[in-house]
């Protein structure tokens, strides 16, 4: 019963730190601008957010102009979703998850394709601070170069923290890091540090650093967490210098 009562007891004072990391950003659901636009076959379209922002989704409006076609919907260099469009208009949930700059859309297969609308479900935050593009638990990962090295470090602490977070704050903050560095590393690991496309991974895994700084400060009044979280944000430095 004691066991009980003290699990009881922990919860209650964790909700009010949870309740004020899910605070500490917004979610709008708006119109992209420049989001209506033509895929003929084979051809990539980038859409431009003008600055970093957190997205956590969008609705795609699109239809084929004389039949079905088929496109992908790709944000920091991971496809996101394929959509298959038939001659008709409906609306279509692609799930992103990161904080981006701009979402490409890459028709693959079928006839042309008309983009009429892209809504974007995304956070107040904005990060106009990370860069531009290059170019377009303990971890047992092998290490040949400082970007794996890097990416490693992140994955072991999204999973340290883990034991430590909520489900939202995992969600939403550790799993989306831990997505971009595992990117990081299999990039690096084939390509090496000089990669452009190493160089705008890393890139991506500071701005979701970044984003995650309110549940980074959060974590610092945390005694359990309190050093995990410095080594989180010393590693966004780190990036820093290995990118200058």
């Amino acid at each position: 019963m004691k066991a009980i009562f003290r699990s009881l007891l922990w919860s209650l004072c964790l909700l009010p730190m949870a309740a004020s990391v899910a605070q500490a950003h917004n979610f709008d659901t708006m119109p992209l601008p420049g989001a209506h636009f033509r895929l003929a076959d084979g051809e990539t379209f980038t859409l431009s957010l003008r600055e970093w922002r957190h997205v956590q989704k969008i609705y795609v409006q699109a239809e084929g102009s004389r039949g079905d076609a088929t496109f992908e919907v790709i944000a920091n260099g991971d496809v996101k979703g394929t959509i298959h469009v038939p001659g008709r208009d409906p609306s279509y949930v692609v799930t992103i998850g990161e904080a981006v700059n701009s979402i490409q859309f890459r028709h693959i297969q079928g006839y042309a394709v008309s983009i009429r609308d892209v809504t974007a479900v995304l956070s107040d935050w904005s990060g106009r601070d990370q860069g531009g593009f290059y170019g377009g638990r303990k971890t047992s990962l092998p290490v040949r170069n400082l970007s794996m090295q890097l990416a490693s470090e992140a994955i072991t602490l999204a999973d340290q923290l883990e034991h430590y977070s909520n489900f939202s704050e995992y969600g939403t903050y550790l799993l989306p890091i831990k997505k971009v560095a595992a990117r990081v590393y299999a990039l690096a690991s084939a390509r090496g540090d000089l990669s452009w496309r190493v160089r705008d991974s890393l890139i991506y895994l500071k701005t979701q650093i970044a984003f995650a700084s309110g549940y980074i400060e959060e974590s610092f009044e945390r005694d359990a967490i309190y050093e995990l979280a410095i080594r989180l944000l010393t590693l966004q430095e780190r990036i820093d210098d290995l990118l200058d």
